[in-house]
């Protein structure tokens, strides 16, 4: 996506970032959170380029709590149902 469009975002966005990332530099997450109205950033400490793997737990607790702030799935429906439901508002 070009950097211009992300201020057409109407979604929530939480940005995870590596702290110690080389590959793609905090500056650029912080861009990121800047251009996407309400976006949120966090960094995660000692971490680079993959936080998904390098810290898994925190990462996976930071995704969980950001998506149930925004819980609207039907009763039994699948986790990734929020996000969808969320989209279409």
């Amino acid at each position: 996506a070009q950097p211009a469009s992300y201020g057409s975002l109407r979604v929530p966005v939480h940005v995870l970032w590596g702290e110690l990332d080389t590959i793609t530099p905090l500056a650029q997450g912080r861009r990121i959170a800047e251009l996407v109205p309400g976006a949120r950033l966090h960094a995660l400490p000692g971490v680079g380029h993959i936080p998904q793997i390098e810290n898994a737990e925190r990462f996976t607790a930071l995704c969980s709590e950001r998506c149930a702030r925004y819980d609207r799935r039907p009763s039994g429906a699948p986790a990734w149902a929020r996000l969808i439901n969320r989209g279409s508002t």
